[in-house]
């Protein structure tokens, strides 16, 4: 399993399948705890949407068309909402010239 790719859509709440992985959790705070089990439910939407900005992935095999509406509605308003954020500091960097 060492080097391969973990799909946290299958996570277990244990230590990564056995990786033994370490992960910072705070400044010089470490576990092998899987950081799943420190997140709270209300931050999922935004990890998932985060997951997918960072890596193009989807959260469930297959494409658009095969993730479920309520995961694609969080995707696109968090897409809407980041959007908007990138254009006020766009502005603001204008105004500041």
């Amino acid at each position: 399993m060492h080097g391969e790719k973990l799909d946290c859509n299958k996570c277990t709440k244990e230590a990564c399948d056995g990786l033994y992985m370490k992960w910072q959790s705070e400044e010089g705070v470490y576990t092998e705890r899987c950081p799943n089990l420190f997140v709270k439910e209300s931050a999922v939407p935004y990890l998932v949407w985060k997951r997918y900005k960072d890596t193009g992935y989807l959260p469930y095999e297959g494409g658009w068309a095969d993730q479920p509406a309520p995961i694609m509605d969080v995707i696109f308003a968090l897409d809407d909402e980041y959007a908007k954020l990138q254009a006020e500091d766009i502005e603001n960097a204008k105004s500041k010239r």
